[in-house]
């Protein structure tokens, strides 16, 4: 069903900045450097920056990320952090493969799956980290590391949203057009649409249906936490931003194919 009545349409047809798909490596690559800034501590245990926006990156999106992208990435947080070579390499690729695996079997995560996902592979990292440091002689007492442990796992971002949109489409030449028409009307009705959005659980722009949808689960109300996914407040719209790994020149090809398909 379209959904793109959720995003603020001044938002969209915009192109996207031409490096817009470098920009997650980049940014892990330079939190990485944050290793490299001259400070001294005699005690005390840092987070791995780098590891920390790897992973914040992979779960806010995964389609920018191929998974070979973790060695090299790796390679250079090892440079720069001091860990013996291949130590991130392994880790960072672990953790890809996991997280991959993690998303095709889960159709539906929530804020405290995601915190709760990141905390584990926070503590891993940390924990993996003081067992080398203690094979090197150099692990310091594990009560130096529960602070920014503690730290980076509850430092978690607000939680955000994202909206993608399904779009139904007569394509030019069609021969049955009314019946597609009528298909799309019952559709959107909105007893109909309720139907399906109880089924299904996707956002669903018709009006009215969040009325309908509480009248179907009347015996076991759905909580105001579901509900809030549903349908999103505004205060959640106006935050919604049209982020994409096109290039122009793609993005260009793509909406003159779709013209073409919708006939105009």
């Amino acid at each position: 069903m379209v959904r793109a009545a959720l995003t603020p349409t001044r938002r969209i047809g915009q192109a996207p900045w031409p490096f817009a798909a470098y920009v997650p490596a980049a940014t892990v690559i330079a939190a990485t450097l944050l290793a490299a800034l001259p400070i001294i501590s005699t005690s005390g245990w840092y987070p791995d920056f780098g590891y920390l926006m790897f992973i914040s990156w992979r779960l806010l999106r995964a389609d920018p990320w191929p998974t070979w992208w973790a060695a090299p990435l790796g390679f250079v947080n090892d440079l720069f952090t001091g860990y013996p070579i291949g130590f991130s390499i392994a880790l960072w690729s672990a953790t890809m493969l996991a997280l991959d695996l993690i998303d095709r079997r889960t159709m539906w995560r929530d804020y405290r799956t995601e915190w709760v996902l990141a905390g584990v592979l926070i503590t891993i990292d940390q924990w993996l980290q003081w067992r080398v440091a203690k094979l090197l002689d150099a692990a310091p007492p594990l009560a130096q590391m529960a602070p920014p442990l503690v730290i980076s796992i509850f430092v978690f971002p607000e939680e955000g949203t994202m909206i993608w949109t399904d779009n139904m489409l007569i394509p030019k030449g069609a021969v049955n057009k009314y019946t597609a028409e009528l298909m799309m009307n019952y559709v959107y009705d909105p007893a109909v649409a309720a139907t399906i959005e109880n089924y299904i659980f996707y956002v669903c722009p018709v009006a009215g249906i969040e009325d309908l949808l509480k009248q179907l689960n009347a015996s076991a109300p759905l909580d105001a936490a579901h509900l809030a996914l549903l349908f999103p407040t505004p205060d959640v719209i106006a935050k919604q931003h049209n982020f994409q790994f096109l290039n122009a020149d793609l993005d260009a090809k793509l909406k003159e194919l779709y013209l073409d398909l919708a006939g105009n």
